[in-house]
């Protein structure tokens, strides 16, 4: 994460909020101001990790490798019927 903000302040994004946001949770991590559960970005990526094992669930997968070589298989699926299509829709 630290790498990732030193990248963005060298690309002149530091200011953007999400960067912000960013910075804010790394040094609340680092310095352990808070506990980390609760740091907004790390409950934030609980619950969407939350809602995504849930989705995986009621689409019937019993693990993420199951649900992840799915995702694979629709996205050669999808990369399939993409290069069927004929090169005058095709934008460049």
């Amino acid at each position: 994460m630290a790498k990732n903000l030193e990248l963005e302040a060298l690309a002149g994004r530091a200011q953007q909020p999400l960067n912000r946001l960013a910075a804010r949770t790394w040094l609340a991590i680092r310095e352990n101001v808070v506990p980390i559960e609760n740091v907004h970005y790390v409950r934030a990526l609980c619950r969407t990790s939350l809602r995504a094992v849930s989705q995986n669930l009621r689409q019937g997968y019993r693990s993420q490798a199951e649900a992840d070589r799915a995702e694979l298989e629709a996205g050669s699926i999808l990369r399939d019927l993409l290069d069927q299509v004929p090169d005058e829709f095709n934008a460049e």
